[in-house]
């Protein structure tokens, strides 16, 4: 079967060539070129990002990356993008499954003067594969105050899921209820009862 594929090639190289692609599209969309992002931003802040990050299915590919702000409004913005190449512990190199440890990141950039209006945005970092679509790593969004000055209040907290949102009825928490006392009097006393013996299927 092989052979009469490659008498095949060589009849035809541009069907042949067709064939390859579309082996490498069926190959790509049944997941042998899957993105599995590794990564964590570790120092973040309005003029600054650092971190380590990977694509597990192509270890040794020191990947881009890519900043984002507030992807997921209206006024999403490409903030700065970077490599992944400088030198980290042999931690970063485990958890990337590769054979060298170089995956760290570190970038300085400015945010857009539109941009600036004191209030806290979130920073998506996400890696762009060699294959397949870009994703984020492991604790984007971080959260980056866009303004001029330090921020006087914390971050704020992310809002609970409602109850209808989890994926298992168990993992809704309930509320306990207050535990109600009935006074029912004294204890009744607790009757002798005398059981028969029976040894040998003989009771007495």
């Amino acid at each position: 079967m092989i052979a009469n594929f490659v008498e095949y090639v060589k009849e035809s190289p541009v069907r042949a060539k067709k064939i390859s692609i579309g082996i490498l599209s069926s190959m790509a969309v049944t997941g042998v070129f899957a993105v599995q992002p590794a990564g964590y931003v570790e120092q973040y802040n309005s003029t600054y990002i650092s971190g380590w990050a990977c694509d597990k299915h192509d270890p040794d590919y020191q990947v881009p990356v890519h900043m984002w702000s507030d992807i997921l409004r209206d006024d999403k913005h490409f903030l700065t993008g970077t490599e992944s190449k400088l030198p980290r512990e042999a931690a970063v190199g485990t958890a990337c499954a590769s054979t060298h440890s170089n995956h760290g990141f570190v970038v300085n950039y400015s945010i857009p003067a539109n941009l600036i209006d004191n209030k806290w945005h979130d920073v998506h970092v996400f890696i762009i594969p060699r294959a397949g679509s870009p994703k984020e790593i492991s604790n984007s969004p971080v959260k980056i105050f866009f303004g001029a000055s330090n921020p006087t209040q914390n971050p704020p907290k992310p809002p609970s899921p409602p109850a209808s949102s989890a994926s298992d009825p168990f993992d809704v928490i309930p509320t306990p209820r207050p535990r109600i006392h009935n006074d029912l009097g004294p204890k009744p006393p607790v009757p002798k009862i005398i059981w028969e013996r029976c040894d040998d299927y003989m009771c007495y």
